[in-house]
């Protein structure tokens, strides 16, 4: 039976928040200008920058040639990304989009991107949000111990048409009916954490709306000179770590419960820190893998202990 959240597609809107990275969202504009575009269905493309300075409109006025489809572009002076993608959402709607294909500023899009969702999403009747995976891409060679790090990923042992409990932003398709029908939007505790995008998925999918993963709707993100280096990775490795133990506290709702996973995560961070030194047998690249294993692992005691959330542009960026 067809879930009544999956509506026909007619009106595709591409979405994207950004927000003070000219050069990365220009290599990302160069892809949506590449995109085949998908017969009898209506596309449009949404910007929201969140620099109140309107800091991307330059960007966007000068790929308004080389993208044919219209462009919409609105300056959310709210900081934050729950802001910006709640403006995201709202507009989309405002606009009569029935469908959103959303990614991120740092997301290059192979050309068949949006035809193989729209193909996917009418082929698979169980399908009311579709996800896939954003593999990593670099704008310089980098060096070994970063290419093989854990945090960018290449590849990926899900399934298409595997069932999932959540999505991110970076690479996701879903129709409107989520925000219309559900009464969704981004949470504003989530606002400079990070996350937001997960909790917004994770609860359409308790309130009905089945995400699937299909591996042919793939992206891959550009990471730039500020990701390629060590100290980035650790700082990333122990915001995860963090945030994930925020949430998972946060879920748990008796005292025993919550005081065995703050044990466990003690005991794991205990282990992580005792293998470290001798995984530098293995290489400087597993070596650096397992600090970002420690790192994230102290980022889960300190998660799962303290009630306050980190800034994820302050703990990653110095922003």
């Amino acid at each position: 039976m067809k879930n009544s959240l999956k509506t026909d597609i007619s009106f595709v809107m591409l979405s994207i928040c950004t927000f003070k990275r000219p050069k990365i969202f220009a290599e990302c504009l160069k892809t949506v200008a590449n995109l085949k575009l998908p017969e009898n269905i209506r596309v449009e493309l949404l910007v929201i920058d969140n620099d109140r300075e309107g800091s991307a409109r330059e960007t966007v006025e000068k790929f308004k040639e080389q993208i044919k489809i219209p462009i919409n572009y609105f300056v959310e002076e709210k900081r934050g990304l729950s802001n910006a993608r709640n403006r995201l959402i709202t507009e989309a709607v405002r606009l009569g989009a029935d469908h959103i294909a959303m990614f991120d500023d740092d997301i290059l899009l192979p050309e068949n991107w949006l035809v193989n969702y729209v193909n996917y999403y009418n082929e698979n009747e169980q399908a009311v949000i579709i996800t896939a995976a954003s593999y990593a891409a670099f704008t310089e060679k980098p060096p070994k111990y970063i290419e093989k790090n854990d945090l960018f990923k290449c590849s990926t042992t899900k399934k298409t048409g595997s069932v999932r409990n959540d999505a991110a932003s970076g690479n996701v398709f879903f129709p409107v009916s989520i925000i219309t029908d559900l009464g969704l939007s981004f949470k504003s505790d989530y606002v400079f954490m990070g996350g937001e995008d997960g909790k917004f998925f994770e609860e359409a999918s308790q309130k009905g709306a089945t995400i699937v993963w299909c591996n042919d709707c793939f992206n891959r993100e550009l990471n730039g000179t500020d990701k390629i280096n060590l100290g980035w990775i650790v700082k990333r490795s122990h915001y995860n770590g963090y945030s994930a133990a925020q949430n998972a506290i946060k879920r748990k709702q008796k005292f025993l419960d919550k005081n065995f996973y703050v044990i466990r995560q003690i005991l794991s961070f205990a282990v992580n820190c005792f293998i470290l030194p001798f995984s530098i047998i293995l290489g400087f690249t597993a070596f650096v893998n397992m600090l970002g294993f420690v790192a994230k692992s102290l980022g889960r005691v300190q998660g799962a202990v303290k009630k306050v959330p980190l800034n994820y542009y302050e703990t990653t960026y110095g922003d």
